[in-house]
């Protein structure tokens, strides 16, 4: 739930003691308990959360009516229904027989209910209209008082297919408005931390602070003993690298190498045989050298207790942490220094590894939109080693031909592992014929320049997702893999300075030239209509995009052509932004397709991402349904948490309960891809900090599709009529929810016909569901729940099929629940 807010500009990452009585052990320091948005990112996206809502109070009714629209048409469609005659009924408690009036297609809604209201009322002196509105019969979904009828889809609809217009006249003071925000939902403060996401995708929690204290605890208590040994020294240290062990292994099995070196001068014990130990034991009989071990140990731990919390955002911390930026700032563009960083090693390596590879190196590489800024860089070849855990230890400096004045700011680093597979058991000569194929491992992406636009700096744990064959580019994720608990993790030390490197963004510059396209010679003008023609950048070859990006001034009468011109940018270095940004600014808007194109993966620039979603800011709600999907899909293509995209889908949201229940369905949809997952878990609770009626809503309908789950996994495995015990479970759950919407449109369900239930003889047998309609007006809502297959393609498939299929039917409709579950209705 979220939490109260008396502030909205208080601190987020704040760090408070854990008790009044601060814990101190014996070295002197001391755990603190953090609040959970500890992670810079995620607090100044929760900041940024608490002023989108504050621009949208409950109180605005336009933006918190509290039930759903009847969405519209497009213009073109309006036009054409100008011009009809519409053939209207309307029902309502205020007369006893329902009233048919016959209205032009111009005419507006408050007008139908002013002429319905002369019938039904005898005092016309103080009739308001707007106290009234019309109710679509079997649908819950409302008229706007300001829309004309041939502008209304459900209209369009029913013209199309000669069907009744049938309306219920209601009081707006009568409506239920349960998932309208309230004033406690704009006075609690946005967190991101919601059971709803919990439920299904559980996280694997970090090492309390209660089990690291007992660690820290055994470990002090081990050094003390080490001091004060006069004898069975060995046994003593055995005891203190078992202490040391117990830690690293509760964190994350890393060991650092100021943890190494600090061991590496105890002499040899069983559970760490390494040949950089100490030789003379005897050195350890003087206390004083005994103190220096234990000093440098601990503040090695200690370092490797920050480390970790750093990366896995724990709910504790060494030090209070302190925020403020007080480091000078240099702007990236004029930093000539080239790139480079050290690779320590690989930690966690599967013990399985050691007997099946050899040979184990890293490649990286700097990418900007899927395009390589410079060749791969590659460290040298090792083997695993056997420390506390088994380890593969490079300790190399890898350094990037580009400096940093000439990395894009959306940069990434992706490095990848790669081994020689050994060949099997044989004979020598044998194993000389056979060729040895190098693997790829695993790999890791990271952004070089964090959500403020600082570049990296300091050690950094990345967890290693396992490479995956035909996964294109394109779709890899920027986080480190710590969702897996034993995914390998890479150790990279950044250099530091006292100084930020910051990417700031560049202003347009002031001239950017503009000719007619008729300027150009016959010749060219014949070959650059040729490349203009191909319309996707897929197609586009080198000596296109020299073309383009030489001609780009006479291209400009074609809107469309912006993509294709963007994409053929040679670089897109701080330096060459101005002259880039000046041609974004002059050029003519974008439709908003052709604006979607500018959010694929090609285009990271954020810049131009912003001014891309701003040209589709004016897309109306019906026609950004249509986007949805593709839009949550680009999602993924964003550097940072925030972004204008996320804004643009959160503001729309909230201001139309629709968008927000398909944004939610196609969020939760996206979970399932665990290089995502954490992005989208981040963005669905984000959402359900809109409102506490529309939280709850969400968790009423995945109990629903949860229930529906069950049923449909015992049916395709019996094989048999739907499952009655499956069914009862539903009449279970509308006996304790008097009310349920479907995860497909905002349609109210109050009960289950299980005698009109049954199911498909497909191979993922479908079940056909009937669901009883909240709205007595109408007819019993017929369902599709299919669970078992990939049906993404059935979901695209219904995105550009909406057709009705029959009378007293909506147009074909499905909802995403997960890549293995859909739901249609009939």
């Amino acid at each position: 739930m979220p939490a109260p807010k008396s502030n909205k500009n208080q601190r987020r990452v704040s760090a408070d003691p854990v008790s009044l009585v601060s814990r101190m052990n014996g070295f002197g320091y001391e755990l603190f308990q953090v609040s959970e948005e500890r992670d810079e990112e995620v607090a100044a996206f929760c900041h940024m959360l608490d002023v989108l809502r504050s621009a949208y109070p409950h109180s605005d009714r336009s933006k918190n009516a509290g039930f759903v629209w009847s969405p519209s048409v497009g213009p073109e469609e309006l036009h054409q229904g100008l011009g009809v005659s519409v053939k209207v009924t309307v029902i309502s408690e205020h007369f006893r027989e329902p009233l048919t009036f016959t209205c032009d297609g111009s005419s507006t809604v408050d007008l139908l209910i002013y002429q319905t209201l002369c019938y039904a009322q005898d005092d016309l002196d103080h009739l308001d209209v707007d106290l009234y509105l019309l109710k679509v019969c079997g649908h819950d979904e409302y008229l706007n008082n300001s829309q004309t009828l041939a502008g209304l889809e459900f209209v369009q609809q029913c013209l199309k297919f000669d069907w009744d217009v049938r309306l219920f006249l209601t009081k707006r003071s009568s409506i239920s408005t349960e998932l309208s925000r309230t004033k406690e939902d704009d006075d609690m403060l946005s967190t991101l931390n919601h059971g709803i996401l919990l439920q299904e995708r559980p996280i694997k929690q970090t090492v309390t602070r209660e089990a690291l204290t007992l660690l820290l605890d055994t470990f002090h208590n081990e050094a003390e003993s080490f001091l004060l040994s006069e004898v069975e020294l060995p046994l003593h240290v055995e005891r203190l690298v078992q202490s040391v062990k117990a830690l690293c292994s509760s964190l994350a099995a890393v060991e650092t190498p100021d943890v190494t070196s600090a061991l590496n001068q105890l002499p040899a014990c069983p559970c760490r045989l390494q040949p950089k130990v100490l030789k003379d034991a005897s050195v350890l009989s003087v206390r004083e050298n005994r103190e220096k071990v234990v000093e440098k140990l601990t503040a090695a731990i200690l370092d490797l207790v920050e480390l970790y919390c750093s990366t896995f955002n724990a709910n504790f911390h060494t030090t209070a942490q302190s925020h403020s930026c007080t480091a000078p700032v240099q702007e990236a563009g004029l930093v000539n220094n080239v790139l480079s960083f050290n690779v320590h090693a690989a930690h966690r390596i599967p013990i399985t590894w050691a007997a099946s590879y050899e040979g184990f190196f890293l490649s990286c590489s700097l990418t900007h939109g899927g395009v390589e800024l410079c060749a791969p860089q590659h460290t040298s070849k090792q083997s695993v080693s056997k420390y506390l855990f088994h380890l593969v230890v490079w300790d190399q400096r890898v350094c990037f031909p580009v400096q940093i004045n000439q990395l894009p700011r959306e940069s990434q680093l992706t490095v990848t592992l790669h081994a020689s597979s050994l060949p099997p058991p044989g004979g020598a000569e044998e194993k000389g014929k056979q060729r040895r194929s190098i693997e790829a491992l695993g790999w890791v992406t990271m952004p070089l320049f964090n959500f403020r636009h600082v570049l990296t700096c300091g050690r950094k744990l990345l967890g290693l997702w396992p490479s995956a064959p035909g996964r294109s580019s394109n779709a890899r994720t920027s986080s480190p893999n710590f969702s897996q608990p034993d995914s390998v993790i890479l150790q990279v030390d950044f250099p530091t300075s006292s100084f930020e490197v910051r990417f700031s963004t560049p202003p347009p510059a002031e001239f950017c030239p503009q000719y007619d396209f008729s300027r150009l010679d016959s010749i060219s003008q014949i070959q650059l209509q040729d490349v203009l023609h191909k319309k996707a950048v897929f197609w586009l070859t080198v000596e296109d995009r020299r073309l383009l990006w030489e001609k780009k001034a006479f291209c400009q009468a074609e809107s469309a052509a912006l993509p294709l011109v963007l994409a053929s940018a040679p670089c897109w270095q701080w330096a060459c932004l101005p002259d880039i940004y000046a041609l974004l600014r002059q050029w003519a808007c974008l439709g908003h397709l052709d604006a979607l194109g500018l959010l694929h993966a090609s285009f990271p620039d954020q810049e131009l991402r912003r001014t891309a979603v701003q040209w589709m800011d004016s897309i109306s709600d019906p026609e950004l349904l249509d986007f949805l999907p593709q839009l949550v899909q680009a999602l993924k293509y964003e550097c940072y948490l925030d972004s204008s995209l996320v804004r643009f889908l959160l503001r729309r949201a909230i201001g139309d309960i629709r968008i927000a229940h398909y944004l939610f369905w196609l969020l939760k949809d996206n979970l399932q891809d665990s290089q995502f997952s954490a992005r989208y878990q981040h963005l669905l609770a984000a959402l359900c900090c809109v409102g506490r009626g529309l939280r709850e809503e969400f968790d009423r309908q995945c109990w629903l599709v949860s229930v529906l789950t069950k049923v449909a996994h015992k049916v395709r495995e019996l094989h048999c009529p739907a499952d009655r015990e499956g069914l009862e479970e539903m009449k279970q759950f509308f006996s304790v929810n008097s009310s349920c919407r479907l995860p497909l449109n905002p349609a109210a369900l109050s009960g289950i016909n299980i005698q009109s239930c049954s199911f498909f003889n497909s191979n993922a047998v479908p079940l056909k569901l009937s669901f009883q309609n909240l709205d007595p007006l109408g007819d019993h809502i017929n369902v599709i729940f299919k669970s078992g297959d990939d049906l993404r393609q059935d979901m695209l498939t219904l995105q550009v099929i909406r057709e009705p299929v029959g009378p007293n039917q909506s147009p074909a409709s499905a909802s995403h629940l997960d890549h293995r579950q859909e739901e249609a209705e009939l």
